[in-house]
């Protein structure tokens, strides 16, 4: 779907929302009754009018009293549903429990949907330690027609609306996550997050309220996004390759104590970046980094100067900002 377009559910061709439609309707019908006083007042005008001494006196049909036909005024934004531009159309994950903090920063969405129509989704990575230092993802391309199809699924199930996801029973399960599901439009961002939906039977759990049940079976859907979409509007699935990364740094406590020996790779001034003035979340382009953070695993860390960093990275997601 080209991006900045504006979406009716179930018509790719015609994106304008059910609002429209129904303006357009009554415009319509709007001019057909004036057309047709207009031709009642052209078959009395044919007849003449009467002068004080009963002759007939032709009638100058400019000189029509008849309200005249107004084109229909751009619709406000607000009545269509338009599309982004760049960033995520949909993005699926969770977040929080507990977790070391560089997992938690590198928590990658488990289902992103682009507003140029890629679907990106973790890739199949081996259970081993250490693994890779960055999230592995692959990406498979979705046609107008699927993006169409998605959104009339997510549109269908509730996904355009604010949700309470509250649990009736106030239970807290400490190391329990946040499911999140957004949904973004040119202008709105709808965020549904339900803590400890996959809680299963305890209290709190995805059947404790219709809203929560709603939605943990939406999430559960979109895990087959070709039985939403239809195999034939996904393309081939490959690795996918981010233009950017997003990185912060810190000192890193003696490396004496793991029980395999990490390793330390230096880290270039060619980068751009000073690890040592990087504590938060900073963006930098593949271009510069890429070589250092693609082959580093959860062991590698990085020297600069007299000090050992580590830094914990993620691709730069459509839609994330650091």
């Amino acid at each position: 779907m080209p991006s900045g377009q504006f979406w009716e559910p179930g018509s790719i061709g015609d994106r304008r929302t059910m609002m429209n439609v129904i303006m357009d309707a009554l415009l319509l019908a709007r001019r057909r009754l004036i057309a047709a006083a207009a031709a009642s007042a052209l078959v009395l005008s044919a007849c003449g009018s009467e002068t004080d001494d009963g002759s007939a006196e032709p009638v100058d049909g400019t000189d029509s009293t008849l309200p005249p036909v107004e084109e229909p005024a751009d619709e406000p934004a607000d009545d269509r549903i338009g599309l982004p531009t760049e960033g995520a159309i949909l993005e699926v994950g969770y977040s929080g429990g507990f977790m070391p903090f560089e997992f938690a920063f590198a928590s990658a969405p488990l289902i992103l949907v682009t507003a140029d129509g890629e679907l990106i989704r973790p890739a199949a990575v081996a259970e081993i330690y250490p693994g890779p230092l960055l999230p592995q993802h692959t990406t498979t391309p979705i046609t107008d027609e699927g993006i169409d199809a998605l959104l009339t699924f997510l549109f269908e199930e509730g996904m355009f609306a604010d949700v309470d996801y509250e649990s009736e029973s106030g239970l807290l399960i400490a190391d329990a996550s946040t499911a999140t599901l957004v949904v973004n439009t040119a202008d709105t961002e709808y965020r549904h997050e339900a803590y400890a939906l996959d809680a299963g039977g305890f209290p709190g759990g995805d059947d404790d309220t219709e809203e929560r049940a709603q939605l943990a079976s939406v999430i559960e859907a979109l895990f087959d996004p070709a039985a939403i979409v239809g195999e034939e509007n996904l393309g081939e699935e490959t690795m996918w390759v981010p233009e950017a990364y997003q990185l912060l740094a810190q000192p890193a406590a003696d490396l004496s104590g793991f029980e395999i020996p990490p390793t330390v790779v230096d880290w270039p001034a060619a980068t751009g970046v000073v690890l040592a003035d990087t504590p938060e979340c900073t963006e930098v382009e593949r271009d510069a980094v890429g070589d250092l953070l693609e082959p580093a695993t959860q062991l590698t860390f990085f020297s600069e100067g007299d000090e050992t960093y580590q830094v914990v990275a993620r691709p730069a997601y459509p839609g994330r900002e650091c």
